[in-house]
């Protein structure tokens, strides 16, 4: 289960006409986790494999197509005057852009496990009124129900999450800072030198200078701070690298996130 997501906060513009309404996840149901049982929970999550696709739950207008520490890459539509939907933990920048047009179930995007976020999954929110912020979330199994739609009608959940890769075996030349996200900049702890394990590696801000430099930072689990369990560090920090690769002891590229 995800760590709680809570909704980004942003004015929509104008409305824009919706027509009918999809699950955002065609073979995929949510596992529930909207704010009543789970405080602070914005949304509800949808297990799916990385790279499952992600669609518009309903024609609209994308409104946000960004980075966030909490959703990672996310997107949010606008579908008419008082209705917003949130699509959060995207694998990687969406397939749509700011002012674009989508239709019903048009793809945005596709699963992925950035920002705040355990397992690969779909953090979806719906929105009541002219913001998507933490005042207006309602919980989207009623939401969508009114709809038309039941998003507990798709595939169960796996019974065991989808791996996000790995573990790979790395040395660390250096105690490593840790990190919640490939963007971050507050550390939240180390990964000690020496052998370690990482999981998959994700592209992120630059660590290094002019001539030696690196853009990848590994999912990993750190030896100390709070939280440790699945936070990055850069894989500038690699015995085994070059500019902008991220390699294993044995030389071998570690997969992406």
């Amino acid at each position: 289960m995800t760590t709680s997501v809570a909704a980004v906060e942003v004015t929509l513009a104008g409305p824009a006409q919706a027509a009918g309404w999809v699950r955002p996840l065609e073979n995929y149901t949510t596992n529930g986790g909207y704010t009543g049982p789970r405080p602070g929970h914005n949304g509800v999550d949808i297990i799916a494999p990385p790279g499952t696709d992600i669609r518009a739950a309903s024609g609209g207008v994308v409104e946000q197509a960004y980075w966030d520490d909490g959703c990672g890459w996310y997107v949010g539509i606008r579908h008419s005057t008082n209705e917003g939907t949130l699509y959060c933990h995207m694998i990687s920048p969406p397939l749509v852009s700011v002012g674009q047009s989508v239709s019903t179930g048009q793809v945005i995007g596709h699963v992925g496990s950035t920002g705040d976020s355990g397992t690969p999954h779909l953090h979806f929110q719906t929105h009541v009124g002219t913001t998507t912020d933490e005042n207006n979330t309602t919980d989207p199994m009623t939401f969508m129900s009114a709809r038309g739609v039941n998003l507990a009608g798709g595939n169960p959940p796996p019974t065991n999450p989808p791996p996000s890769g790995g573990p790979y075996n790395v040395t660390t030349f250096a105690n490593a800072p840790g990190y919640a996200s490939a963007t971050s900049t507050t550390q939240t702890g180390t990964l000690n030198a020496g052998t370690n394990y990482v999981y998959c590696k994700y592209w992120g801000r630059n660590v290094g200078n002019s001539t030696s430099y690196n853009h990848w930072w590994l999912k990993t689990d750190l030896d100390t701070g709070s939280p440790w369990q699945n936070q990055y560090v850069s894989a500038y920090y690699l015995n085994n690298w070059g500019n902008d690769e991220a390699l294993t002891d044995n030389g071998v590229s570690i997969p992406s996130c």
